[in-house]
């Protein structure tokens, strides 16, 4: 008899979303509704931002990973949205380095629509204009769509960040949804 494979606890992304859904418990009016949320926010121009708080261990990486899975999945957003779902154990200390990340995320699954040369074009800037440029590129290559950015253990990002470079990561997401 052959033993099921085991579950990646902490790590769900690592699992087939298949059978994460299988193994999906009292979540799915949450699911549902987060993925309705996201859906709305890629197309149309109301933006939706979803946190979702809770102790180690209590499935928020595995909701992340299913909320990935299920929007992945739906063919008519295909061409309207890319996902940067960044890593959780960096962290970003300046809103520069977030956009850093992001680009670099968004270039890894995308290349001919994020070059990574772009980059390139901001080393030796002065953060403000760098981040001015950095910004100015994403948007333009991002077109009509919309990011959906993961981001697991924000409370971390936002400790190592000043308030000043907080408000400028909000001033962004305001100017730019």
């Amino acid at each position: 008899m052959s033993r099921p494979a085991p579950f990646h606890v902490f790590t769900p992304q690592r699992d087939q979303p298949e059978e994460l859904e299988k193994i999906l418990v009292k979540r799915h009016a949450l699911l549902e509704s987060a993925v309705d949320k996201i859906r709305e926010s890629v197309i149309s121009p109301d933006k939706h931002r979803l946190l979702f708080i809770g102790p180690r261990g209590m499935g928020k990486s595995y909701l992340v990973t299913l909320i990935h899975h299920r929007l992945s999945m739906q063919e008519d957003l295909t061409e309207k949205m890319r996902f940067a779902w960044l890593n959780e154990d960096q962290t970003s200390t300046t809103f520069l380095h977030l956009l850093m990340r992001i680009y670099r995320k968004l270039s890894e699954q995308n290349p001919e629509e994020f070059p990574v040369s772009e980059l390139d074009v901001i080393r030796g800037k002065e953060p403000a204009d760098a981040r001015e440029i950095l910004g100015q590129s994403l948007i333009r290559h991002l077109e009509n769509r919309t990011v959906v950015l993961l981001i697991e253990n924000l409370d971390a990002i936002f400790n190592s960040m000043s308030e000043v470079e907080q408000r400028t990561w909000r001033g962004f997401i305001q100017d730019h949804p």
